[in-house]
């Protein structure tokens, strides 16, 4: 765009051509038009960069979004094929469901994310929620080490249930 700035973070498939990720990193249809979201950016056994592949986004055919000061999502269509010839279906998803008590107060999460657009990276154990929302708030609050380029990152829980997408962090003091 006219900025000349890339929007970076993390999404995740949730259906079969679509990723979710946060308003504030894809807030726009302008925003995301020309865009690309790369799969398998991460690095083997042997530590080396493998292959990524590059699908890009299609605002046009779907682009549903919620304002950052409200749930801060964004649902984006991807083309079906990468620019490698790869199919979008090889990468797997994880769908949207309505779970209740799907996390308890205590309990570890895990979060899959690319801080500052690294390759990917885990952040297990040790990452503990520290408050369930209440009826009005919209935040599950948790213990874990992000940094910028991880908004849009999946959370969760020990079976593997969606339970977040990550938002932002802040430096708890005390």
């Amino acid at each position: 765009g006219p900025s000349q700035m890339v929007p970076l973070g993390t999404g995740f498939l949730v259906g079969a051509d679509l990723l979710l990720t946060n308003n504030h990193v894809l807030p726009t249809v302008d925003a995301a038009r020309g865009g690309v979201v790369e799969f398998n950016y991460q690095c083997g056994m042997d530590g080396s960069l493998l292959p990524a592949e590059s699908f890009a986004l299609e605002p046009e055919a779907f682009y549903l979004t919620s304002a950052s000061t409200e749930l801060d999502f964004t649902l984006i269509a991807v083309r079906a094929t990468s620019t490698m010839g790869a199919r979008l279906v090889e990468f797997g998803r994880r769908p949207l469901v309505a779970l209740t008590d799907e996390v308890l107060d205590g309990e570890s999460v895990t979060i899959i994310q690319h801080p500052n657009g690294e390759p990917k990276q885990i952040a297990l154990r040790e990452n503990f929620v520290l408050k369930l929302p209440e009826t009005a708030e919209r935040y599950l609050y948790y213990q874990t080490d992000t940094t910028p380029g991880s908004s849009g990152s999946p959370v969760f829980n020990d079976d593997w249930e969606l339970v977040a997408l990550h938002h932002s962090g802040y430096a708890q003091r005390n």
